[in-house]
């Protein structure tokens, strides 16, 4: 066969491409970024049947040929919109990198901005009371080891907000025992951040630790695989079984816990259960690890409007002692009376 030397060239930036993301971006977006190259290039080779010798960048990275890859992953692979912009932003990420590394294929990125993105129909987050919380935070059987891992899981998913792969990423490293308590994670944008863990919590922490890590490594993962070992980060589709087996059983006895659960709904939960414990927007937006206190707001499906009459209402509160939309609390009691099982 043909030796192609534009397409040698190209998988060589692909490789410097992807190295250079694990230093700037999280394990998780460049995972991502690999199932996208991966897609598109099956989809070069089995469906438009374009083999490495007649690989040319014009034909297979032009917008036609992008905009066909999208058409086929959404209605032959059944990939959802917000899955199909996700993998053209992706794409997208290469491009401009390619086109840093020869202004030959400059064109290509500017090209790939004009395709159109699939509409994607905006679905609020199921929230969580306190109730449902707690029903969840009842159902592990602490008598067994997973259930214990599960306890612990699941709580500090509720406490810290985390985001499930910032949690999962979690070494015994990152755990700072010492006042104020805490963990270091990377989040996104790799940006470090540090989740506090409440002093009510730390003692089953501990008890946690001292039973699945009596001689493990630092740089074992908190949450390992049971099958791969403390290496090996449990899996976030592993969570989310667990969590929907155990929202069936806990629904039988608190009917606020939703049908289904996700790791995810624990992050949203603890945010709007911030707020109405007295904590500000802004604090809020810093906890959760937005950039932009704007997300936090989408997120938590704020309006300017709501912060607005929050203010008017916090003001006149303290001159007519009119109750505060956000009414403050003891949030330290509030935590503690919280997690008594």
């Amino acid at each position: 066969m043909k030796n192609n030397t534009e397409s040698t060239t190209i998988a060589s930036y692909i490789t410097e491409w992807l190295n250079k993301c694990e230093t700037t971006r999280s394990s998780h977006t460049v995972r991502a970024y690999e199932c996208t190259l991966e897609s598109y290039s099956l989809f070069l080779e089995n469906v438009l049947k374009f083999s490495p010798s007649s690989f040319t960048a014009a034909k297979c990275l032009s917008r036609e040929c992008i905009e066909k890859w999208m058409t086929h992953i959404y209605k032959t692979n059944g990939c959802s919109a917000k899955t199909c912009n996700a993998r053209l932003a992706s794409l997208r990420s290469f491009l401009k990198f390619l086109s840093t590394k020869d202004i030959r294929y400059k064109y290509l990125h500017l090209d790939s901005l004009n395709i159109q993105q699939y509409k994607v129909i905006k679905t609020r987050f199921t929230g969580m009371t306190e109730n449902a919380i707690k029903a969840l935070l009842r159902e592990p059987d602490l008598q067994t080891d997973k259930g214990i891992r599960d306890s612990t899981l699941m709580t500090l998913l509720y406490v810290t907000a985390a985001r499930i792969h910032e949690l999962l990423s979690i070494k015994l490293i990152d755990i700072h025992m010492r006042k104020p308590y805490s963990a270091t994670v990377i989040g996104k944008g790799n940006i470090p951040r540090t989740l506090y863990i409440p002093e009510e919590f730390v003692e089953n922490l501990k008890i946690y630790i001292k039973r699945f890590h009596r001689n493990s490594p630092k740089d074992a993962y908190m949450f390992y695989s049971p099958i791969k070992g403390v290496g090996f980060p449990l899996t976030a589709e592993s969570v989310n079984k667990c969590l929907k087996k155990y929202a069936k059983t806990a629904k039988m006895k608190c009917p606020d816990v939703p049908e289904t659960v996700h790791a995810h709904q624990f992050r949203h939960a603890m945010a709007t259960h911030w707020l109405n414990a007295g904590f500000n927007l802004a604090d809020v937006s810093q906890m959760l690890g937005h950039t932009n206190i704007e997300t936090t707001m989408i997120y938590l499906d704020i309006t300017l409007d709501t912060v607005k009459k929050a203010m008017i209402e916090t003001a006149q509160s303290n001159i007519n002692g009119v109750t505060c939309l956000w009414k403050k609390q003891k949030n330290a009691q509030k935590l503690s009376l919280l997690f008594k099982r």
